[in-house]
Order: C-alpha cells, then structure tokens, then sequence
C-alpha cells in the first residue's frame, strides 16, 4: 500500500510539472511573429508626423502586451486550479489513510482487548485449578469446573476467531473503498488534465490568431502611414516651391521699384540741372541788367531823381531775388539726398 500511495503522488505531481512547462512555454515570447518598427523621417519638417506615428505604434504594442498580461493571467489562474485539485486529492488520500490507520488500530485495540480478557479468565482458571488442586477437592467437581472452563475457553476462542474473521472483512472493505476512491480520484485527475490541455490549446490558437490580426492591423496602419507621410511630403514640397516662387518675385519686385526709384532720382536730377541751368541763365541776364543798371547809375551824367530810384529798387529786388533762388536751389537738394 506504501508503494502505491507513493507511485500516485509521483504521477499528481508529475501532471503539474507539465502543466508548468506548458506554461512556460506559452509565457515566452514567440519568435515567429516579428515586430516591425514604424519608419520615421527625421527631418525638422515632420516632427508632426513621426510623433503620430510614434503614439500609432505606442497604442498597437500596449494593446498586444495587454492581451499577452491577460492571457498570462488566465493561464496563471488554471495552474492555481489545477494545483488546489491537486492538494484537495492529496488531502482525500491521506484522509483515508487516517481513516484506514484508525479502523485498524481501534481492531487491533479490541483484539488485545479480548486477548487481555482471555489471558486474565485463562489465570484465574489455572489460579482456581491450582486452588483445587492444593485443596484436593473432588474430581468429579473439578473435572465439571475444567469442562466447564474448556467449553468458555473455546466459546471465547470462537469469538475471537469471529473477531478476527469481522476485522479482516473490515480491512478488506476499508482497502476495497479505498482503491476504488483512488480510481475515481485519478479518473478526474485525468479527466481535468485533458481538459486543462484541450483549454491551453484553445487558448494558443487563439493567441495565434490574435497575432496575425494584430499583424495585419499594424501592416494596414503602416501602408496608410506612408501613404500619409507621402502625401505630406508632397504638400510639403508645393509649399516649398510656392514659398520660393513668392521669394523669387518678391525679389524681383523689390528689383524694380529700386530700378523704378533710381530713373526718378535721375530724372529729378536731370530736371534740377535743366532748372539750374535756366535759372543760371536767368541770373546772368540779371547781372548782366544789374551791370548795366550799376554802369548806368555809376556814369557821371545826372539822372533824374525818380529814374535813379527806380534803378536802385530794381537792383535791390534782383539782389533779393538771387538770394531766394539760392535758398531754393540748396533746400531742393537737401529734399533730394533725403528721398
């Protein structure tokens, strides 16, 4: 009994050392289904773009560790089970081991027991025989006393034989329940461990269809990332080629309004050299007059008196008016140089 108590619990704990590998194996990361890494462009343009595609790859790869953590979870969950079946069948066995040991033990109490009795009531026969022997009674009362001690000792010894024919009944019940309780136990012991099995490879399956889903989804988000990403350089490179465009005419508009500028400052210029020119023109046949008038009034021969006057207003207006052309001429060039 001792050994195949010991070559059941062998085969219990053998089942969960399986249990666990299979668990592991699950548990690690499997090499088939690769990751890829979404591209990002590292221009300074498109910090934008790879920060979307960055989050897009951030949330993808936290919904599949999620997953992984709950399926782990799970797995962790049945192994728990598995293990509490398996001490709670533990506990039953080495229950009716107890069980088995105190029926026998309480047989064996009651078989000393009677034995006790009988050895007791055997000396107090041989006691009394002694008795009767010493007090030399009779030998029909003591031949009576013996049958009659013979007749008890073998009813008691059909008692115990009765006892013992009672006990080992007993023990071949107790050992006939306690096989068939332990074939039921390893019946469910094995029926749970195909279950568990069949529910670990539902379990993978479903991993594995999860991961190509999830494959197919990060594929699908890459190809409409690029496709993004391209459409985005293309905006990107119309708004560079506008902005350079605009740059260009820009340029050439500030181009001509200097051209424009410079042929107005040359045509003021050449306006004021004409208008200097006539007003040269026009100071020397004022001098030349005021020569005249000065020759005129500066001669010896007597004028009239109203006639001088008027010569020397004359020559005091043209003197004014040199000086106030002066003053124009010189302010004109100072608006010139300011323009």
């Amino acid at each position: 009994m001792k050994y195949l108590m010991i070559w059941i619990l062998a085969f219990v704990m053998g089942g969960c050392n399986v249990d666990e590998a299979q668990l592991k194996e699950l548990n690690a990361p499997e090499g088939n289904h690769s990751r890829t890494p979404v591209a990002v462009t590292p221009a300074s343009k498109e910090k934008n773009t790879s920060a979307e595609t960055f989050k897009e790859r951030a949330l993808v790869e936290d919904g599949h560790d999620r997953r992984f953590e709950e399926e782990n979870v799970s797995v962790a969950e049945t192994v728990v089970k598995n293990e509490q079946n398996t001490t709670s069948l533990q506990q039953e066995i080495s229950a009716i081991e107890k069980r088995y040991a105190a029926d026998k033990a309480a047989l064996e109490h009651d078989l000393a027991l009677k034995k006790m009795q009988l050895d007791a009531k055997l000396k107090e026969t041989q006691l009394e025989n002694e008795k009767l022997k010493s007090l030399r009674m009779l030998d029909l009362k003591q031949r009576e006393k013996e049958a009659e001690l013979e007749k008890e000792k073998r009813v008691y010894e059909l008692q115990l034989a009765q006892l013992q024919e009672q006990t080992r009944t007993k023990i071949a019940e107790i050992e006939a329940q306690k096989e068939r309780e332990i074939a039921n136990l390893e019946a469910k012991q094995t029926l749970q461990r195909e279950r568990i099995k069949s529910e670990l490879e539902e379990k993978r399956l479903q991993q594995h269809l999860e991961m190509a889903k999830i494959d197919k989804e990060a594929e699908a988000k890459k190809q409409a990332l690029a496709m993004q990403q391209a459409q985005q350089d293309q905006k990107i490179t119309m708004i560079l080629i506008a902005v350079v465009a605009g740059l260009v005419l820009l340029g050439l508009l500030i181009l001509y309004l200097l051209v424009r500028r410079n042929q107005q400052v040359k045509l003021r210029m050449h306006e004021e050299q004409l208008q200097k020119e006539k007003e040269m023109q026009m100071m020397e046949l004022q001098n030349q007059r005021i020569n005249k008038m000065l020759e005129i009034v500066s001669s010896r021969e007597k004028l009239p008196e109203k006639v001088e006057k008027e010569l020397l207003s004359t020559i005091r207006e043209a003197g004014e008016m040199r000086f106030v052309i002066d003053h124009d001429a010189k302010r004109k060039k100072r608006l010139i140089f300011r323009d």
